[in-house]
């Protein structure tokens, strides 16, 4: 799959999410549809050109060298249909058990959103990734100091 079809992908299952998720107002809305389809470009963590490799510049491309490591390059644990859910699941839990971990969760979503938008931002986006960072560290941030805890 291409960063559009992850995109895509992420952002049709958060929007049949919003039916039984407690998520209300047009705008929390947005958002949680929007984090959805930047969550699911997270598995192409693991290729040299992808929208979140280079979303934050030298420190996503540190964590990429990790992630390409460990999960045996680009298509490997992070692309297995028997690795990935129970992964994925696993870090969504330990994003749960704090409020900055789940800060650093969002962040990361709201970034690799950003940077799969950036098709539509002007100017060379490979310079923009300071601005990338500190946007995704304030939505981060500010959902670690407001979430409402269920």
């Amino acid at each position: 799959m291409m960063w559009r079809t992850h995109a895509a992908t992420g952002l049709a299952a958060g929007a049949g999410l919003l039916l039984v998720m407690p998520i209300h107002g047009p705008v929390n809305q947005l958002a949680w549809v929007a984090a959805c389809g930047g969550a699911a470009l997270i598995p192409d963590w693991d290729h040299h050109k992808s929208s979140v490799t280079i979303m934050w510049g030298p420190i996503s491309r540190a964590v990429h060298l990790v992630v390409n490591t460990v999960f045996r390059g680009h298509r490997g644990g992070t692309h297995d249909w028997l690795i990935a859910p129970p992964l994925f699941a696993l870090l969504a839990w330990l994003a749960s058990l704090h409020p900055a971990a789940s800060g650093v969760a969002v962040a990361i979503a709201v970034g690799a959103t950003l940077r799969a938008l950036s098709f539509v931002i002007p100017g060379p986006s490979e310079k923009s990734w300071p601005i990338n960072l500190a946007a995704s560290a304030a939505a981060g941030w500010y959902v670690s100091e407001n979430a409402v805890q269920l």
